[in-house]
């Protein structure tokens, strides 16, 4: 396929997002990001992405009277505030909600459950206390941990989500790390852009 200009443009208009362009026609998204017109070729679409900065997670956190409520509502923000290591400052004015569970409580409670994910679905009240009173891991500690949920499939097709790798480290570092440990990070991610790519207009189209 000859991509001139004319036919990357009139392809990139089939398309609401970036994502759906990605998807159906990987080959003229790969063209456009390469040689530089994503922006202008995809002006059109609505942009999902946020750069986080610090004022930016310090206006977003700003929302919420409680951690919990700032997880909850936005994972993204919440996640990049974690992993630039200002979360503690952004979270500053939240107050540390209140607990009744004392240690021999949770313990107690704790031991009824097998695995974490029983003992945040049947008491989540007192996995709250615990996670809050940094308590969770020592009262953990007979449960089973669970064997790892993803597979190639399930990582190929949480990598498809993002452009980037960064993008996807950022919005999902369970998965990023799982894929590294099973070492098939650079096949699901082979349809990412890359940030110095060294093709060129004349290897594109000659």
């Amino acid at each position: 396929m000859n991509w001139t200009y004319e036919v990357l443009e009139k392809e990139a208009k089939k398309y609401k997002t970036k994502y759906e362009f990605r998807l159906r026609n990987y080959r003229a998204y790969k063209a456009i990001a390469h040689l530089k017109l994503i922006n202008k070729l995809c002006k059109h679409m609505p942009k999902y992405r946020i750069k986080w900065t610090y004022d930016a997670l310090l206006h977003e956190a700003k929302k919420y009277k409680y951690r919990g409520d700032f997880q909850k509502n936005n994972k993204s923000a919440y996640h990049a505030a974690y992993l630039m290591g200002v979360i503690d400052k952004v979270c500053a004015h939240m107050p540390k909600r209140k607990s009744n569970w004392s240690i021999n409580q949770l313990i107690n409670e704790a031991k009824k459950y097998k695995v974490k994910s029983e003992f945040r679905k049947k008491s989540s009240q007192a996995y709250r206390a615990a996670k809050n009173q940094a308590a969770i891991n020592k009262i953990c500690k007979h449960m089973v941990k669970p064997k790892p949920k993803w597979s190639y499939k399930t990582l190929f097709t949480e990598a498809k989500k993002y452009e980037t790798r960064k993008q996807f480290q950022i919005n999902n570092c369970g998965a990023y790390g799982a894929a590294s440990r099973l070492k098939v990070l650079n096949k699901i991610c082979k349809h990412m852009v890359k940030r110095a790519p060294k093709w060129s207009y004349e290897t594109l189209f000659t």
